[in-house]
């Protein structure tokens, strides 16, 4: 095998890989209308496994039959061993099958082979246990540790690929790019399991804060009036996973979110959650389960309790295709209003189809109960929503979503005969300048829009705002 050319590809595609982080799509629902159901975490693009079409080569092209190639032993391994150096993966998929078939084989050759199938496939725990063969048996050899470690690297087996990239930089005479290579994916892995810090903030407007309803008089009450607020809206979260072994890890989070009106603070909102538990992750898939504590406030004062957990996961189907789910159970504890104790069980599926690296649409779908001790305060939600990503040119971007649900409550409403029945509808567009950024931020117009029609006239209205956001990842 012609290992330094090997060795040669790893050490001009290795800091590519390493450092360029794919872009993530911005699959976040802006936070009007309420994201409370929406409970499947916005997805994040892949570094997925891609072959390279087989380049042109230079002179003259033979062809051969299978059965000419398995007459010629010698022949048909320069072709495979040629086809690796040149990372042509189809042709190695080809020859793979005819080179099994010969009676004496290289068996490091054989190995690396079915490894570079195996990873193109997006199978790379078999290749990884292909690579170890070889290390195994050929521990010399630092191109195949070097492949190896980046293998571990993308699978999310942080423990073990730093232990491989430990051992290359302790390699003799080892050429200065590969240290280079090595230096850099150790400090991705770093990175990779440093505190994470989101944070976000937004403008709000809101004519109609205490939802009035639309008609003003029933019978004998007068309605109350709608009110204005202006404030600012505001999130953050922290967060810090603790690699283990095996794809395992451990995680750690905080999340804040609350809004603030300084001419209305009867209104303004706080919700925090903290969260620890286990997960497991590799290059297609991750499952976490999550317990959590939640606390509110409102107008100023601590308001509900909910401890609970949650089990979110999310799987790459395709390339293109990628699925999320979430399910979510807490235990509403009230300290004012006790007679709205309760459970709340929440679950949510997600599909997202990248139809382009400039386009992706998503489509969920969202089911919730929610009990209390007085029945017709207990309801159960079903929604559906779906949304539209789209860059274009000159740097703009626009999101799109909206959905609809309805709730069904299992007593009836006050002042009426018949049983509360609520439907939703909401639809939010946003665009922003991709070019146009200060510090890292990037400001987003947003226009919500959101409907409540019900048959109790308490809870019919209808708001529309108009809000600037920003946000940056540290």
């Amino acid at each position: 095998m012609k290992y330094y050319q090997y060795f040669a590809a790893v050490c001009l595609c290795a800091p590519w890989l390493a450092l360029a982080a794919p872009p993530e799509p911005p699959l976040s629902v802006p936070s009007e209308p309420e994201r409370y159901f929406d409970v499947s975490q916005p997805p994040s693009r892949p570094v997925m496994p891609v072959e390279q079409s087989p380049a042109a080569t230079e002179g003259k092209t033979i062809s051969m039959s299978k059965e000419e190639l398995l007459a010629n032993p010698q022949l048909l391994q320069l072709a495979l061993d040629s086809a690796l150096s040149l990372d042509h993966v189809e042709n190695v998929r080809f020859l793979l099958p005819l080179y099994r078939q010969l009676p004496e084989r290289d068996p490091v050759l054989l190995l690396y082979a079915e490894a570079v199938v195996a990873r193109a496939d997006g199978d790379l725990d078999g290749a990884i246990a292909r690579y170890r063969q070889i290390i195994a048996e050929r521990p010399e050899l630092t191109p195949m540790r070097l492949l190896l470690a980046v293998a571990l690297f993308e699978n999310h087996e942080d423990t073990a690929a730093a232990d491989q990239f430990e051992k290359i930089r302790a390699e003799k005479d080892l050429p200065p790019e590969v240290t280079n290579v090595a230096n850099q994916y150790l400090s991705a892995l770093q990175a990779r399991q440093s505190w994470s810090f989101n944070a976000g903030l937004q403008y709000l407007q809101d004519s109609n804060i205490n939802n009035a309803p639309r008609e003003r008089y029933y019978g004998h009450w007068k309605m109350p009036e709608p009110e204005a607020a202006h404030g600012i809206g505001y999130r953050a979260s922290l967060e810090k996973t603790f690699p283990l072994r095996n794809g395992w890890n451990t995680q750690l989070g905080l999340e804040l979110d609350g809004k603030s009106y300084w001419d209305n603070h009867r209104y303004d909102e706080i919700t925090a959650r903290a969260y620890g538990g286990v997960g497991y992750r590799n290059l297609r898939s991750q499952v976490a389960l999550l317990p959590f504590f939640e606390k509110k406030w409102y107008g100023g004062d601590s308001y509900a309790n909910m401890p609970g957990f949650r089990l979110q996961a999310s799987h790459w189907l395709h390339p293109r295709w990628q699925v999320l789910g979430a399910l979510e159970y807490g235990r509403k504890y009230q300290q004012q209003y006790k007679y709205l104790d309760g459970n709340s069980y929440l679950g949510s599926a997600t599909a997202v189809y990248l139809a382009s690296p400039r386009q992706y649409w998503i489509a969920g779908l969202d089911l919730g109960r929610e009990t209390a001790q007085d029945a017709d305060s207990t309801y159960n939600r079903a929604g559906v929503r779906g949304g539209w990503g789209q860059e274009w040119g000159k740097g703009v971007s626009t999101l799109l979503v909206a959905g609809a649900a309805k709730r069904r409550y299992e007593d009836k409403a006050w002042a009426r005969d018949e049983m509360r029945r609520d439907t939703e509808y909401f639809a939010t567009a946003s665009v922003w300048l991709r070019d146009l950024h200060w510090y890292g931020l990037t400001p987003r117009l947003n226009v919500a829009w959101q409907r409540y029609s019900s048959n109790h006239f308490m809870y019919n209205y209808q708001k529309t705002k108009v809000f600037i956001e920003v946000s940056k990842k540290f």
